[in-house]
């Protein structure tokens, strides 16, 4: 356990805490921390830590995300947000992949199979996102929206 929520915890002994932490979970595929947590800065008063599991899809659920919230509190004695990615938006997706640490891999043949079908759908629908942002821009320039 560490501390009491309000000193600075150190970014790799929060990797640590949540690494040993995800180490025995029988319906886990993968975890990664990412966000505030990883991008730098202290962690006194940092609002939350980011957590995004992906998990056997038998076992996946969003109360499993919610225990494992629960758990990581108790552990981190600090706010833990738990995205289970199984059920996440794609972009979410996205920006775990390309910034959060990995920090647990129980079948590395699953975790890369989900990783690369949300990339794939990612980039298959990232131009169309494009042009509906500047669209949204371009109507609000114009008073139209």
């Amino acid at each position: 356990m560490l501390g009491n929520g309000t000193e600075d915890i150190p970014k790799d002994t929060v990797l640590e805490v949540v690494r040993a932490y995800m180490a025995d979970r029988s319906s886990l595929v993968a975890a990664w921390v990412f966000g505030s947590t990883v991008k730098g800065g202290g962690w006194k008063r940092e609002p939350d830590v980011d957590v995004a599991v992906y998990l056997r899809p038998d076992a996946a659920s969003p109360e499993a995300g919610e225990r494992i919230r629960e758990e990581l509190e108790r552990e981190l004695k600090r706010k833990v947000d738990v995205v289970v990615l199984n059920f996440a938006p794609l972009l979410l997706r996205y920006e775990v992949f390309r910034e959060g640490v990995l920090v647990h891999c129980s079948d590395e043949d699953l975790r890369v199979d989900f990783e690369v079908r949300s990339l794939l759908e990612f980039y298959d629908l990232e131009p169309l996102r494009r042009r509906m942002v500047q669209e949204i821009f371009r109507m609000a320039r114009e008073g139209k929206f």
